[in-house]
């Protein structure tokens, strides 16, 4: 998912911290485990993380076989902006994402820059960082959270989409979110 952009240019000051709604994007299907025909549930899911509903459902369709089911899930993304471009930290397959993300006082100062932050993100399994070139300014800060599952559209039809809702724990991404914006903005 990393975007290939010059290191350098990615040494730009912190000039917004704010969090908003991304989506995740994975696959189900069944897969054949034996040459009997018997078949397993197989979930497939990778980094696949888009900022905009439209954008992951399209995904979705370009990625589309037979047999496969999408699901879109909703997650809560920090969003840390420069003059250029945007880290976003989010983590994937949680009820209370981000519980993790811990910052000593000291690694965070004004003069801190967006490469420098990333740095500092641990990553696992489900939790990581991306960059986008360009600012992000505009993401949904809705506070209802929903997962999408796909269902086949008849022939050359898009897919169908049903929705879940889904409970999610916003108290470490607010957390984060403020610990950020005050540590890294305060001689703004």
């Amino acid at each position: 998912m990393p975007n290939k952009i010059d290191q350098e240019k990615l040494e730009e000051k912190i000039e917004s911290v704010s969090w908003g709604k991304a989506f995740h994007i994975y696959e189900q299907r069944n897969e054949w485990v034996n040459w009997d025909g018997d078949t397993s549930l197989v979930n497939r899911s990778g980094k696949h993380v888009k900022l905009s509903l439209y954008a992951a459902e399209e995904s979705a369709e370009r990625s589309r076989l037979q047999g496969t089911k999408f699901y879109i899930a909703e997650i809560p993304a920090i969003v840390v902006c420069s003059k250029n471009f945007t880290l976003i930290v989010c983590e994937l397959f949680s009820q209370s994402p981000l519980r993790n993300l811990k910052f000593s006082s000291k690694s965070l100062h004004t003069d801190l820059t967006l490469l420098g932050l990333k740095k500092l993100v641990p990553t696992s399994k489900w939790q990581f960082s991306f960059f986008i070139d360009g600012v992000i300014s505009n993401l949904n800060t809705e506070k209802v959270w929903y997962k999408r599952e796909s269902s086949p559209g008849k022939g050359r039809n898009h897919l169908a989409w049903s929705l879940k809702p889904q409970t999610i724990n916003l108290q470490y991404v607010e957390s984060s979110t403020s610990l950020l914006s005050a540590r890294l903005l305060s001689a703004a």
